[in-house]
């Protein structure tokens, strides 16, 4: 009793067994060590009761890397403040390693894509993290299951059981929780005294288990809403019905929407005592709108990703323990993902993006230009926008 085994842990349990009567009771109980003895390797293991319990904003990379001594998230050195940046971090590098020196995974198995380097800031997947039972953040002297260096993340799902539980997560903020104030230096530049900081950050999840046959098979169902949205100074969204023309909008200020939404469901299957079987398929749907938003740029001539429309992660396992020392897995997932570079309403046949003469983007985004030698309109990979 008492003993509780994360992963990548190797606990001893040693007991005494005193010598009984046929009438008597003896029960054994070991208490579980806090130190690992028998790995070299360091981890960080952090669990969805401790990250519940912890004022952590979301629970992406970001909130691990706060809770990771040594790391550091990959954001293209965008500062996330209590959450607004959400999702940008798609990586973590520990010890002033590279963002790639990494691998995100899923109960194991990639969720990378395969461009540039192919580590763990090169991921368009973003984790459901109500479907997800602990973390681990390897930190050093990983072992030869690991094919790289650096911050490889795991995330263990949550399986069902033969009760019925539910488990949720609502974070809410909004301006009314932020002050505005800008720093006396920034105003000595120009800017104002005040200013729009966030619109909102959220993040709502659910989560229900149980089992369908007591004993053999449970299930496990996670669905999460999260995201942000971030107003930009002095940016307003155009008012001109013509889109060759900038007109500021002083009602409608420009901000950068970024909104997840993802459903899963994984089915635990006890097939017999030494054989457990696992399947899981997610579904998610995701949008990273008006990204670069500044000064210079009216919120509809910036580019905004769609991610999937939708994505698919579907995983199968297998693990047998075939003696004491010997445990055989199996596993295999496929993962369809996709990104989209496009304006959050795609532009009408033949708009081009416009730079007027006090510097400021408008019309389409900049990958959707006039091309002076064909005399129309084509994104960056040079499909004409007709």
């Amino acid at each position: 009793e008492g003993i509780e085994l994360s992963a990548g842990f190797t606990a001893t349990a040693n007991a005494e067994m005193k010598v009984g009567g046929l009438e008597e009771t003896v029960t054994v109980t070991g208490a579980s060590p806090t130190v690992d003895i028998q790995n070299v390797r360091t981890q960080q293991v952090m669990k969805s009761e401790t990250l519940d319990a912890l004022p952590s904003g979301q629970k992406d990379l970001t909130a691990f890397a706060s809770l990771t001594l040594g790391a550091m998230p990959q954001q293209a050195g965008r500062n996330d403040v209590g959450g607004d940046k959400a999702e940008l971090s798609t990586g973590l590098a520990i010890h002033g390693s590279r963002g790639d020196d990494g691998r995100t995974n899923f109960d194991g198995m990639n969720t990378n894509v395969f461009y540039g380097g192919g580590g763990g800031q090169q991921r368009i997947y973003k984790f459901n993290t109500i479907s997800v039972q602990e973390t681990v953040i390897d930190t050093g002297a990983a072992n030869a299951e690991t094919e790289t260096g650096g911050a490889n993340i795991n995330m263990v799902p949550r399986d069902g059981g033969n009760t019925f539980r539910m488990n949720s997560l609502v974070n809410f903020t909004n301006e009314d929780f932020a002050s505005g104030k800008v720093p006396s230096q920034l105003v000595a530049r120009g800017a104002p005294a005040e200013s729009l900081t966030m619109k909102k950050v959220y993040d709502f999840g659910i989560g229900v288990g149980g089992p369908v046959m007591q004993d053999k098979v449970w299930f496990y169902s996670g669905n999460r809403w999260w995201g942000n949205e971030v107003y930009a100074s002095r940016n307003y969204f155009n008012k001109s019905q013509n889109w060759r023309f900038y007109q500021p909008d002083t009602d409608r200020v420009g901000f950068s929407d970024q909104d997840y939404k993802d459903y899963s469901v994984r089915l635990t299957w006890q097939a017999t005592a030494r054989n457990k079987i696992t399947g899981m398929v997610g579904w998610q749907k995701a949008c990273a709108c008006y990204m670069g938003i500044g000064g210079q740029a009216a919120p509809e001539s910036t580019t905004s990703f769609l991610y999937g429309y939708p994505m698919y992660l579907t995983q199968v396992t297998w693990s047998m323990p075939a003696t004491n020392k010997l445990l055989l897995q199996a596993g295999g997932s496929f993962l369809n993902q996709s990104v989209q570079f496009t304006s959050r309403g795609a532009p009408i046949p033949n708009q081009i993006s416009i730079l007027d003469q006090i510097g400021v983007a408008g019309g389409a985004p900049p990958q959707y230009r006039y091309n002076a030698l064909t005399g129309s309109a084509q994104n960056d990979n040079g499909v004409p926008q007709i």
